[in-house]
């Protein structure tokens, strides 16, 4: 069957196994079809769910770096029971999300949503995690310089947020680039921000401003306050909680880009790629020898729908966690144990009620975080992950 599209890919079929059970909770006889062609599936599942590829035609192209692998080409004798494996979930979670506006009917299938809340501890590893403070990667930057090229979506006098700035070899290059904008630079760790300031100091770097300690899943800074968010190469706790922080703190038309090295996209690219198709925002994407940038733009259309995504969850997960982040247990990730579960109906109801959505506006929000969560989640390897729900 060739290479597998995903180098170093190497679960076993129990393992696989239970990944693709996943989307096949719920929807049953459908899915027997993932038990043959292990190999082949894997490739053609890892690709589909962990890069966001819903098909809505009659093609899926694979999107590598700089190039294109078509699927259907690769794999023509199990594409079909794919392609249709997809097209079932998608018409299961559609679904569900009409039963569970339409609250008079009994839900069939579980909504999946994205995590929204995180326990604090997690954080607070990450703020006391001492390898961040000798991390190589960050090397890369010594023979790698950012260019114009590929920060031209950045206003050059503008008002920057860098997050993850690391340990500064990154948050120099980029400062450098752009020396009349005023950067304000955030990392959680407290060593890694002392490193990174003393390095600043030792290069000469004048232009960074301000630091932030705060995870980025919850930015200690004003709403609409930024021109840009950059981050290069991030690793986040919650990438949709971050990714709406971001959102929440670029002014209307500014930008969140996002970095990585050539070769197999980072996370940080797949995720915003993703992000910005579901939410239909304009993106750019420069490749050289050096660098994958993405760019997003962000309008005030783009902002209203996150913040009524993100009030949507707020409202679902106060029926799930009362007493919110302080709360002593968190539902379980769905992969974890394959647990569905229960809202009241009544007091589901009563809380969007408050929100003054119309059934639409609530409708479209939940069709948008399904998408989020089955298309960033079900396969990746990632502390982000999907719950699923009913109302009952």
């Amino acid at each position: 069957m060739g290479e597998s599209i995903n180098q170093g890919y190497s679960k076993s079929e129990n393992e696989i196994g239970a990944q693709f059970r996943l989307v096949e909770h719920g929807v049953g006889e459908k899915f027997k079809f993932l038990a043959e062609d292990q190999r082949a599936m894997a490739d053609l599942m890892y690709s589909g769910f962990s890069h966001g590829i819903f098909p809505e035609g009659d093609e899926i192209i694979f999107p590598g770096e700089g190039t294109s692998i078509n699927l259907k080409e690769k794999y023509p004798d199990q594409y079909e029971r794919f392609l249709s494996g997809l097209r079932a979930v998608r018409r299961c979670q559609s679904l569900a999300i009409s039963e569970f506006v339409n609250q008079e009917k009994t839900q069939q299938y579980p909504v999946f949503l994205p995590v929204w809340n995180n326990p604090v501890y997690e954080y607070g590893e990450n703020r006391s995690y001492d390898g961040w403070v000798n991390n190589t990667d960050q090397n890369y930057f010594f023979d790698h310089r950012l260019t114009k090229d590929h920060l031209n979506s950045i206003p050059e006098q503008g008002k920057v947020f860098y997050s993850h700035g690391a340990i500064g070899p990154g948050v120099e290059s980029f400062a450098s680039v752009l020396p009349k904008t005023e950067i304000t630079v955030g990392d959680i760790n407290d060593k890694v921000r002392e490193k990174c300031q003393r390095y600043l100091k030792n290069k000469g770097i004048k232009n960074v401003k301000r630091w932030n300690g705060s995870p980025a899943e919850y930015l200690s800074e004003d709403s609409d306050q930024f021109d840009a968010v950059y981050t290069h190469e991030a690793i986040w706790v919650n990438p949709y909680r971050a990714f709406s922080e971001y959102v929440r703190v670029v002014k209307d038309n500014g930008v969140i880009v996002g970095s990585c090295k050539p070769g197999f996209d980072h996370d940080t690219l797949v995720f915003f790629k993703n992000f910005s198709d579901i939410y239909g925002a304009e993106s750019l994407i420069v490749r050289d020898a050096d660098f994958s940038v993405l760019s997003i733009k962000i309008t005030e259309e783009i902002k209203q729908k996150i913040r009524t995504d993100t009030e949507i969850l707020n409202v679902l997960y106060k029926q799930l966690l009362p007493d919110g982040d302080d709360s002593e247990q968190f539902p379980d990730a769905y992969r974890n144990d394959f647990r569905v579960y229960e809202m009241n109906k009544d007091a589901v109801s009563k809380e969007i009620g408050r929100l003054d959505l119309s059934r639409e506006s609530f409708e479209a929000g939940l069709r948008r975080l399904s998408k989020v969560a089955r298309g960033l989640d079900l396969v990746m390897e990632s502390s982000f992950n999907a719950i699923a729900v009913k109302a009952v």
